[in-house]
């Protein structure tokens, strides 16, 4: 196989040996080990497709953890292995390790201190990771991975040292958004996994009512997660005097895809909810302050928009209503009687 990379990416002499040595038709065995939560395991999806499509004759085994398993596209590969969190025992995650045998080709899309050890006792002819540590006889080929591009993007580029060329739109492989049908529904997620970087509920709430006034033909709906803090009762109290807004209980992560992709937008933090919306290319609008917006924002789908202010700081309610106005007017059939612009909708 040729190697097609000059600058991008550091590689060892030997390593690149081996990757000239080694034949498309002679893989047959591939790793890809993912310890990540549910927007890293959706941004995953479009890699999986795409190496499948690379190493069409390979056996494709996904490792992950006992703790993140919402959302693994075990969907798109043959096999899982899962590693217990809970068991610190090293002989125990050596056993496991073992089980998985020799393998042709490990990306390690991790870069944990447990992926990298995984990646170091698997035996396979080619390793690939992500540099984030300089850690040596590990990987031969290490890619560099940026903050200011799209994750799902950056992962792809592993296929591309093989020459590979990957589908855009990307291929998330679930439901996909119909802006002709969808309907007239917008949903809002005001949390995420890391509760410091979220908008300000208080400011979340001021963007529903403006909006709920100002388009009265769309229903605006708070969707619920799993945890106490993610659902939002005392909060949809105090906008019930609004026919338009509803609660949407927590359902079962398929539900919820689902319902995602039927919607006309979501307004969210950085969260998994939102890489769902990104995964089924329903229209997203997210609101960050901490949060590198770059690695987490599709750019080239014109549908998906982010408001922040350069200096971190919390965007005014305003921007907010006004960029969703936007999406929604560009994205959908806006308005009672309105035509739908097509000049303005993505092709």
């Amino acid at each position: 196989m040729r190697a097609w990379l000059e600058k991008g990416a550091r590689y060892t002499s030997n390593g690149l040996k081996n990757f000239k040595n080694l034949k498309y038709e002679d893989v047959k065995k591939v790793l890809v080990i993912r310890h990540a939560a549910l927007g890293d395991m959706i941004q995953t999806r479009p890699f999986l497709y795409e190496l499948k499509k690379l190493f069409p004759n390979a056996k494709i085994t996904l490792s992950t953890v006992s703790t993140y398993q919402i959302g693994a596209p075990y969907d798109l590969v043959d096999s899982k292995h899962i590693i217990d969190k809970k068991n610190k025992s090293f002989f125990s995650f050596y056993k496991e390790i073992k089980k998985l045998g020799q393998q042709d080709i490990i990306f390690d899309l991790a870069d944990t201190s447990r992926s990298v050890l995984l990646s170091f006792l698997t035996r396979a002819k080619l390793k690939l990771g992500f540099p984030y540590r300089d850690i040596p006889l590990v990987y031969d080929i290490k890619l560099y991975r940026s903050e200011f591009n799209f994750e799902a993007d950056i992962l792809l580029e592993f296929l591309a040292i093989f020459g590979h060329k990957s589908e855009y739109p990307l291929n998330f492989n679930m439901p996909k958004f119909n802006r002709i049908k969808a309907h007239k529904v917008v949903g809002i997620f005001m949390s995420s996994s890391t509760p410091h970087k979220n908008y300000p509920v208080n400011k979340y709430l001021n963007v529903i009512r403006s909006l709920a006034i100002k388009l009265p033909e769309f229903e605006f709906v708070l969707i619920q997660g799993k945890a106490e803090h993610e659902k939002f009762l005392d909060e949809f109290k105090s906008l019930q005097s609004f026919q338009n807004i509803k609660l949407r209980e927590f359902t079962p992560l398929e539900d919820l895809i689902n319902w995602i992709s039927q919607i006309s937008l979501l307004i969210s933090n950085d969260t998994g909810v939102r890489h769902i919306a990104i995964g089924t290319h329903t229209p997203t609008l997210s609101v960050f302050n901490l949060t590198i917006p770059f690695r987490v924002w599709q750019k080239y789908e014109r549908c998906h928009d982010f408001v922040s202010n350069i200096d971190g700081t919390n965007p005014d309610e305003a921007r907010v209503v006004a960029a969703a106005v936007n999406l929604l007017s560009n994205f959908t059939q806006y308005g009672e009687g309105k035509k739908r612009n097509e000049n303005n909708l993505l092709k």
